[in-house]
């Protein structure tokens, strides 16, 4: 699966696609989220559950790094699975 792919289904197959091919690899909160990244193989994909509705409200995958800096610290690479 690729990037592109991921980013351009709705919010329901991205959840779906999480569940289907995603590492969990750290959560952590965010105001009145919890967000959860994923490793997604090819990328990296981050979904927003929201503390007031308990449903997801966001989700969406990428490969900048920038986007991995909030979890630099919590999370160790060696953990991937290949």
């Amino acid at each position: 699966m690729t990037l592109k792919y991921f980013n351009h289904n709705p919010l329901e197959e991205k959840i779906h696609l999480v569940q289907l091919h995603g590492q969990l690899l750290v959560t952590r909160e965010k105001e009145l989220f919890i967000v959860a990244l994923y490793h997604m193989g090819e990328f990296f994909a981050e979904v927003w559950h929201s503390r007031v509705t308990f449903k997801v409200a966001l989700a969406f995958g990428f490969n900048e790094g920038a986007f991995l800096e909030p979890y630099l610290e919590r999370i160790g690479l060696s953990e991937l699975k290949e």
